[in-house]
């Protein structure tokens, strides 16, 4: 991966941070059920210009649908660090401030780094977790309370010649200055890692995909709750399942427990989904093949994108010169009918997904990056209008 292209991932993440602290102040949509011209105009409006005033208003749009305003969004960009080459980004309240601070694995300097906030996303000072020398930190790392001390920890990897090694560390009095490594395992061509409660025993798991055939999907059981015994199960080894670049940890099933999305590049059914039966030792699979073009599938997320009360998902597939971002409609709420519906076809070097409520009127967006690893990078915001997830609106941020 070029450096051009691991910055993407911080960049993306900035992004959409800022993204995220417009909500305050700029909603998607705000209802207006009649456009009579007010007090002294009983009848509709007749002259829609208005002289010039309400076409011109900055940052509104009143014509893309009957009976609404649509307020635009701006974001702007801020970089949380200005070291090279990250493989992976994500964020939470590393010292417990209040603020949302961003953890990085960068393999140039071979660090796990997290970068403090100071309340504004405009300034930040970096903290090294871990360096390891002849070692390199790779795609993927997960913020969460692994020992239930109310402080969050990251699980991360490391690897070298000899392997993979899957850590976590333990934020060891809250602040983020001081952090004692755990060992889990050792496991070949990590990937990605997340963490959530998958046995449904009140402590958080780790789960962590490969990049090898045959290797497959794992989950390692938090067996005492404080992340000092570790045992791994195998979700699937299956030959045709690997290449899987990220993993969705949701309750896809909304019967209680954590489910997994997977999308892999190398199998003929693109996407997977893992039910757990809520022990997170038997797993139902239900295969999904997108109408993809033949682009590898990058990254998926989900969320209720139709307001029907069932989970949809949101998804990515691309190479550098083709790219795509569309969704999944579940479509009767079984988990086992879907269908695709596309939100651009010419997305080129499309490489993530999030699903989230960035307008800030109460129904999931959709934003999503591209450019990797040699395109013009974008990221945009399609904004669910109206909830039903038949009407995007497409921001550039």
């Amino acid at each position: 991966m070029g450096q051009t292209g691991e910055w993407r991932t911080v960049i993306f993440l900035a992004i959409f941070l800022s993204v995220q602290s417009l909500i305050s102040y700029s909603g998607g949509s705000v209802q207006q059920g009649d456009w009579s011209g007010g007090p002294g105009t009983p009848g509709p409006v007749q002259n829609w210009n208005w002289a010039g005033v309400f076409l011109s208003e900055t940052h509104m749009t009143w014509d893309k649908t009957p009976g609404s305003v649509y307020l635009d969004l701006t974001a702007s960009r801020h970089v949380v660090s200005g070291a090279p080459t990250f493989k992976f980004a994500c964020s939470g309240d590393i010292n417990g401030d209040g603020n949302t601070d961003v953890v990085t694995c960068n393999s140039t300097t071979r660090q796990l780094v997290w970068s403090e906030n100071d309340g504004t996303g405009t300034s930040w000072v970096s903290h090294t977790i871990k360096f390891k020398y002849g070692a390199y930190p790779t795609r993927g790392c997960s913020i969460v309370d692994i020992n239930g001390d109310g402080f969050l920890d990251v699980v991360g990897c490391f690897a070298n010649q000899a392997g993979d090694t899957l850590f976590w560390y333990e934020n060891t009095d809250g602040t983020g200055l001081a952090w004692t490594e755990h060992c889990i395992d050792e496991y070949d061509c990590l990937m990605c890692i997340y963490s959530a409660d998958i046995d449904n025993d009140g402590d958080n798991d780790v789960v962590a995909s490969s990049t090898k055939k045959g290797v497959g999907l794992s989950w390692w059981e938090n067996l005492d709750g404080m992340g000092t015994l570790m045992q791994k199960h195998t979700i699937t080894d299956d030959d045709d399942y690997w290449q899987a670049w990220q993993l969705n940890l949701t309750d896809l099933d909304l019967d209680g427990d954590i489910d997994i999305i997977a999308p892999c590049h190398t199998s003929d059914y693109n996407y997977w989904l893992f039910f757990n039966d809520g022990s997170g030792m038997n797993w139902d699979v239900e295969l999904i093949n997108a109408d993809d073009d033949y682009c590898a599938p990058t990254s998926i997320s989900a969320g209720d994108l139709d307001s029907d009360g069932d989970i949809d998902i949101a998804a990515t597939s691309g190479d550098p010169y083709n790219g795509l971002c569309f969704w999944f409609e579940n479509v009767d709420g079984s988990c086992y009918d879907w269908e695709q519906h596309m939100l651009d076809d010419e997305f080129a070097g499309a490489y993530t997904v999030h699903v989230a409520d960035l307008t800030g009127d109460g129904y999931p967006d959709i934003v999503a990056g591209a450019g990797y690893p040699i395109g013009t990078d974008e990221v945009v915001l399609w904004e669910n209008a109206g909830g039903t997830g038949t009407n995007w609106l497409k921001h550039l941020l």
